[in-house]
């Protein structure tokens, strides 16, 4: 009994050391902010909140200087995110998704050139106070969402 308990505390703490990647349905709950590669996008602005209950929040500046909000569903299988708006539209793409050092990088699973880079982020009352609104499918007509 007690060698398999030694084995198992051996085994817990050997998977948490440092710089090692773990479980993406255990480690995507928070708040992420995307990394935006091109410095002049300072107009453009992405945060996500994806909690335990497996909803998210999405809070993007895209196309507008304003903040728009989309919630909806999130699924992840096999290393593999997904999700579906709350208005029925699924996601544009499914993701691989690895999340490492409070990185998380999504890389389509039908366009690898398709990556995005996000960082672990405190969440932004700043960001929800901005909101002009929250955005539903009869509302947003061509809007491009960012998922």
């Amino acid at each position: 009994m007690f060698a398999a308990v030694l084995l198992a505390s051996v085994v817990a703490l050997s998977s948490c050391g440092s710089g090692e990647s773990v479980s993406p349905k255990a480690s995507i709950v928070g708040c992420w902010q995307l990394q935006w590669s091109d410095a002049n996008l300072d107009y453009v602005d992405v945060y996500a909140e994806f909690n335990e209950d497996m909803t998210f929040n999405l809070y993007q500046k895209l196309q507008s200087p304003s903040y728009k909000h989309y919630k909806g569903s999130y699924l992840i299988a096999d290393g593999v995110l997904s999700g579906e708006y709350s208005d029925g539209k699924s996601w544009g793409s499914s993701y691989n998704i690895a999340i490492e050092d409070g990185v998380m990088t999504l890389t389509s699973t039908t366009n690898s050139d398709d990556v995005s880079v996000f960082h672990r982020c405190e969440p932004r009352s700043d960001v929800k106070v901005a909101v002009v609104s929250s955005v539903r499918g009869e509302e947003q007509g061509d809007e491009q969402r960012f998922f």
